[in-house]
């Protein structure tokens, strides 16, 4: 979709806003991730005094300019940092500020100060692509910001000029496919993919014949995701600690470790854990199964993405003879994105 006006040279950013992280990467191999969190800003008056270098990844403290006045805000690892910090996992949140605040805060994260437009590839869940796609194209053509970044001091104002939405899983098999597209054209054959997300796990069926076309038959939304595991150790530390609760940062840390400093001890939840994720895979692959049915064994090969795909993927090396874990996983849609951005500019139709 093109709007109308200026024509000037523009920055591709391939955009994946996912539940548990954004992922940006643009034409010029510049990228970042971040935990999509967004909290309240403040001014950091102890911040300087350990004088830092700090990767500005981590530390987005960003003023966004409305009118005569801004509201402050803090996102990703700084966000994360704070007491207040939550994901937001509602299944509509294309209209929420901090998908707002998310959007402004990646568009602009690569561009010079002063006014910029971006043409922005991005994507949604399957089955929400169904029914938000044209909501979500309504939100990027009216979309601009200005965004003051406090740390460098720096302001930047974007317009989306042009976007395109995909279904999620799509991108990150663009991306696999248009790396080695011969190695899997096998003729009278079917690719799949299994996007496992924080919030949803998407899957997506391809058929090979004259063409390479998506089956939709075949492909779905599964509400599991990783956040099923954030659930659990939030249950089991609540469990073992005799009822306390941690903040978002700690529990995140703890997800990750599988233990934490407590009370003069380590509490460690590892096996749990590791039961929890092998349980959620299991959920996942009775699901796709059922759903290829007797087409499962005309795969020749099921990739694995997303941020859970690296972290279940130990449970999916049995789940079919060539189970592949995408390179770069969790960037693997936001990349796919870009990819058929840059192609339908250089092939436009």
């Amino acid at each position: 979709k093109k709007k109308k006006g200026r024509r000037d040279l523009l920055m591709i950013i391939g955009l994946d806003i996912g539940y548990g992280y954004t992922k940006v990467v643009t034409e010029n191999n510049q990228q970042a991730l971040f935990p999509s969190l967004v909290t309240r800003g403040h001014n950091q008056q102890l911040a300087s005094v350990w004088n830092q270098k700090k990767d500005p990844i981590e530390n987005l403290h960003i003023k966004l300019v409305e009118g005569a006045g801004y509201k402050e805000y803090f996102v990703g690892k700084l966000a994360e940092k704070q007491m207040e910090a939550s994901f937001i996992l509602d299944d509509n949140k294309l209209n929420l500020e901090e998908t707002h605040v998310l959007l402004a805060t990646a568009l602009t994260l690569f561009l010079p100060e002063g006014k910029s437009a971006v043409k922005v590839a991005t994507g949604l869940p399957l089955e929400q692509y169904v029914h938000q796609k044209d909501q979500f194209e309504a939100t990027l053509k009216n979309f601009s910001a200005e965004v003051f970044y406090v740390d460098s001091a720096q302001k930047k104002i974007v317009e989306i000029e042009d976007y395109l939405v995909f279904p999620q899983a799509a991108g990150a098999i663009y991306n696999v496919m248009m790396t080695d597209p011969h190695k899997y054209m096998i003729e009278n054959s079917y690719v799949g993919l299994i996007d496992i997300g924080f919030k949803t796990t998407d899957f997506v069926a391809f058929s090979i014949n004259d063409s390479f076309s998506l089956e939709e038959g075949l492909s779905g939304t599964i509400d599991t995701g990783m956040s099923d595991v954030m659930i659990a150790a939030d249950r089991l530390f609540t469990q073992n600690s005799g009822g306390s609760k941690l903040a978002t940062t700690d529990l995140l840390s703890l997800v990750r470790k599988g233990k934490i400093y407590f009370m003069s001890q380590y509490l460690d939840i590892t096996e749990g854990l590791a039961e929890v994720r092998e349980f959620i895979a299991k959920t996942i692959q009775n699901k796709v199964r059922g759903v290829w049915a007797e087409r499962f064994n005309l795969f020749s090969t099921v990739f694995i993405s997303g941020g859970g795909g690296i972290d279940l993927f130990p449970y999916f090396r049995n789940f079919h003879p060539n189970a592949t874990l995408v390179e770069d996983a969790q960037m693997s849609n936001a990349k796919g994105f870009l990819k058929v951005a840059k192609n339908r500019i250089n092939n436009p139709a």
